[in-house]
Order: structure tokens, then C-alpha cells, then sequence
């Protein structure tokens, strides 16, 4: 795990209080209809009040302390809001994460674009859908120090039907005891943005599967049977 630091969600609807931008939050909320109209002006006004927020001077200066305790080189600026993991839903993805970020100035200014993504289009549909939502959820905002992988993916500690035998929507018995991993060469960001198709491992056989990637990152070819060797998958 790299070292970071966390600004609490606390501070977020602190911040968000101080400015009445919870108020202006839950007033836009109000003002979009049924059919949406109006969400996206609404969410545009809200983003852009986020980004331009003067930042307390007493956060500035344990961000500042923060980032002088990490190793040198660029960050992981990533959200972690309260509205991602719900009994009644899940608003994993609606959020901001920013990488490769350097500096100070750099990393407040990431730390704005979480917060203002409290607020995006995408955010307000999900509190519209979801009444019980706060208007302001708390965002939490994780700084790491990013590392550069040779390879990344998604483990699966169960595997999904649509990765059974029996094809998508199956779900053969001996399914459930399998882990299966999809992984691609180099940033986890190619897998998740859907920039490269993964190879696929099943565990505990520990080979690849039979669907090989169909791409290449920019940084050079994948090493023979995919982005992880048999060394690899022993240790997983």
C-alpha cells in the first residue's frame, strides 16, 4: 500500500457549510424537474462554485505537511465518498480521481475537483434517484503516493456469472470457488477506462485464460501469456 493521507469527509461538509454550498446544493435539487430538465446548468453552477472555494488556511498547511511527509514524486489524489457504498445503493465511479498530480498547488486543486464532483450531473441524478441522499454527502479525499505498475487489474474473489462456463449468465457449481483476475500491462486506469481489453486468469489453476489482450499500452508489448507470469499468480 503507498504512504498518504486522508482529508477527512468532515472537512468536506465543513467547507461545504462554511460556503452554503450544501444549501445551494439541496436548493438546485429542488429546482430540477422530474424529466431532468435543468440538472445539467445546475450542476455546472454547483462544480464551478467547488472549484473556486477558498481552501481554510489551516487545511492548506496539513495538506502542505502531508505532502512533505510522502515520498518525492507525482500523487494519486483519489474520492472516497459515503454515497459509493449504501444498503439501498451504490454510487461507486460518479466521482473524482486525479493522477500523476505534483505540487501543492497541484494537489488543492485536485482536492477541489473531488468535491466539485459531489456536485457533477452525474452525482445529482444519483441523489435524484435515491432521495434518502444527502444533498451534500461527505467526500472523503485520499492523497497517495502513485506508483507506476508493470501490472494492474480487478480480482474477483467470486467469480461473476458472466465469466462462468456456461457462458454470461451461467453459473456452474465449481464457479464459485474459482478467483478470477483481470489484469492488463501497465496503470490500472487502461482496464477501467476501457482503453485495453484484459487477459483473464482463473485461480487456483493460475494460467491464462483463453481470451488474451487485444491491445498494447503505449509502453510496450505484454510479456508472453499476459501481463502476470506464473510467479505472479504463486503469489496471489
Amino acid at each position: 500500500m503507498p504512504p498518504g493521507f486522508v482529508v477527512p469527509g468532515r472537512i468536506h461538509r465543513a467547507v461545504a457549510a462554511e460556503h452554503g454550498l450544501d444549501r445551494r446544493a439541496g436548493e438546485a435539487l429542488a429546482r430540477v424537474t422530474a424529466r431532468r430538465e435543468g440538472l445539467e446548468a445546475e450542476a455546472a453552477a454547483l462544480e464551478a462554485a467547488w472549484r473556486a472555494v477558498a481552501l481554510p488556511p489551516a487545511l492548506v498547511a496539513a495538506v502542505a505537511r502531508g505532502l512533505a511527509a510522502l515520498p518525492p514524486g507525482p500523487v494519486a489524489v483519489r474520492s472516497s465518498a459515503a454515497l459509493e457504498d449504501r444498503a439501498a445503493g451504490a454510487g461507486a465511479g460518479l466521482f473524482e480521481t486525479r493522477l500523476g498530480v505534483r505540487g501543492l498547488d497541484g494537489v488543492l486543486d485536485a482536492l477541489r475537483a473531488c468535491w466539485a464532483s459531489s456536485v457533477a450531473a452525474p452525482a445529482l441524478a444519483y441523489r435524484l434517484d435515491h432521495p434518502a441522499a444527502d444533498a451534500v454527502a461527505d467526500m472523503a479525499v485520499i492523497v497517495q503516493a502513485e506508483v507506476e505498475p508493470r501490472a494492474a487489474g480487478v480480482l474477483f474473489t467470486r467469480q461473476p456469472p458472466a465469466l462462468g462456463a456456461g457462458g454470461p449468465g451461467a453459473s456452474a457449481p465449481d464457479d464459485a470457488l474459482e478467483t478470477v483476475i483481470e489484469a492488463v500491462a501497465g496503470p490500472g486506469r487502461l482496464l477501467a477506462d476501457g482503453l485495453l481489453d484484459p487477459a483473464r486468469y482463473r485461480l487456483p489453476a493460475a494460467r491464462a485464460a483463453t481470451r488474451p489482450p487485444a491491445a498494447q499500452p503505449a509502453g510496450g508489448p505484454l510479456p508472453p501469456g499476459g501481463p502476470l507470469g506464473a510467479r505472479d499468480l504463486a503469489a496471489l
